[in-house]
């Protein structure tokens, strides 16, 4: 872990604690950080992600929610967009639109 990496979690739950969310969904949670994070403040987090080696808390697409419309508060994928076509990425953003 390094210093900026840290500073970006840092941000990222700081953005994430101000909505006062109930529910949050994060797509690619990598090591699992972030949840680990927000979990220490109360706030309830799942993730998503389409390795299982990953142990996210539901296996799926981030272009394929399988989750009903408004299913979370806020939806977040930190550092996994950029890995995705522009294409692909724009129907992901659609996927975390529609369940948040």
């Amino acid at each position: 872990m390094s210093k900026a990496r840290w500073i970006s979690v840092w941000h990222q739950l700081d953005e994430v604690i101000r909505l006062k969310p109930e529910r949050v969904l994060e797509i690619g949670p990598g090591p699992g950080l972030f949840k680990q994070a927000a979990n220490a403040f109360g706030i309830h987090v799942e993730t998503l992600d389409l390795d299982p080696e990953l142990k996210p808390d539901h296996l799926g697409s981030a272009t394929e929610l399988p989750f009903a419309d408004n299913s979370y508060d806020v939806v977040c994928a930190f550092q996994m967009l950029e890995h995705l076509p522009y294409e692909t990425a724009l129907s992901a953003f659609s996927e975390m639109v529609r369940v948040s």
